[in-house]
C-alpha cells in the first residue's frame, strides 16, 4: 500500500505537475542572462537555433548544433585561437540567430497548484472509498 502511494506521488509530482497550468517561456539574447521575476519553478533553459532546434544545457548538446563558424571558437577546440572565450561563442551565436530561453511555472501559481493537487488526492480517496463500500457490501455476513 505504501509502496502504491509512493509511486503515485512520484507520478504526479514528476509528470503532471508540470502540466497544470501552461508554463511561461521566455527567450533572450545569448549574451545576456535572464532570472524569473522573484521565485520560479525552472522546468527548462537552454538555447533556441534559428531553425527552432531546442538545445538543453551544457556543451554536450550544443556543440553538434552550432554552426562551423562557432565551433571553431569553442575553447578546446583544436582550431580555436589563443583568444577564444565563451563571450565569442556567445557573440556568434547571436550573429547566426541563436536565442536563449528559460520555461518555468512562477511562483504565484504555488496555491493554485496546490489547490489541483488537493482535489486531485480528495477524488482518489472518495474512489477507493467507494469500491471499498462496494468490496464490503458484496460479501457476505
Amino acid at each position: 500500500m505504501l509502496g502504491g502511494f509512493i509511486a503515485l506521488r512520484l507520478v504526479i509530482a514528476n509528470l503532471l505537475r508540470p502540466h497544470y497550468m501552461a508554463a511561461v517561456t521566455t527567450y533572450f539574447n545569448v549574451m545576456t542572462t535572464y532570472t524569473p521575476p522573484g521565485q520560479a519553478w525552472v522546468l527548462a533553459q537552454g538555447g533556441v537555433s534559428p531553425t527552432r532546434q531546442v538545445v538543453g544545457r551544457g556543451w554536450g548538446e550544443l556543440e553538434p548544433a552550432l554552426p562551423a563558424a562557432c565551433q571553431r571558437l569553442l575553447p578546446g577546440s583544436p582550431t580555436a585561437k589563443g583568444t577564444a572565450s565563451l563571450s565569442s561563442v556567445f557573440s556568434c551565436m547571436q550573429a547566426h540567430g541563436w536565442r536563449g530561453f528559460v520555461t518555468y511555472q512562477p511562483a504565484s501559481r504555488y496555491w493554485p497548484f496546490q489547490g489541483i493537487e488537493t482535489g486531485i488526492y480528495v477524488l482518489l480517496a472518495a474512489a477507493l472509498i467507494a469500491v471499498t463500500f462496494v468490496v464490503v457490501r458484496r460479501r457476505g455476513a
